[in-house]
C-alpha cells in the first residue's frame, strides 16, 4: 500500500480525481475503503441494527411502511441542517 496523502491538498486531489470515476468504479472504491475500516462492532449493536433492519424490509414488504425517496431524504434533511 502506498505511503497516506502528505497534506490536505493532497487528500484534495485524490478525492478529485476519485469523484470523476465512472460510478461502478466509485461503488466499488467506496467498498474497498469501507472494508479497510477495521472498527469492531459490538455484536449486541449488530443485532439491533439488523432486527430494525429486517423489521422495516416486512413494514414495507405488507405495506404498513410509506417508501420515501432518496431525493426527498435528502432535501428533507438538508433544510433541518440549513445547507441550502
Amino acid at each position: 500500500m502506498s505511503p497516506e496523502p502528505r497534506s490536505a491538498a493532497d487528500f484534495q486531489q485524490i478525492t478529485d480525481h476519485a469523484l470523476l470515476l465512472p460510478i461502478d468504479q466509485r461503488v466499488e472504491l467506496a467498498q474497498r475503503l469501507w472494508d479497510s475500516v477495521d472498527a469492531p462492532v459490538d455484536p449486541a449493536y449488530e443485532a439491533d441494527v439488523l432486527a430494525i433492519a429486517g423489521r422495516r424490509l416486512q413494514e414495507l414488504q405488507n405495506g404498513t411502511a410509506n417508501e420515501v425517496s432518496h431525493e426527498d431524504v435528502m432535501e428533507s434533511t438538508r433544510k433541518i441542517i440549513e445547507c441550502e
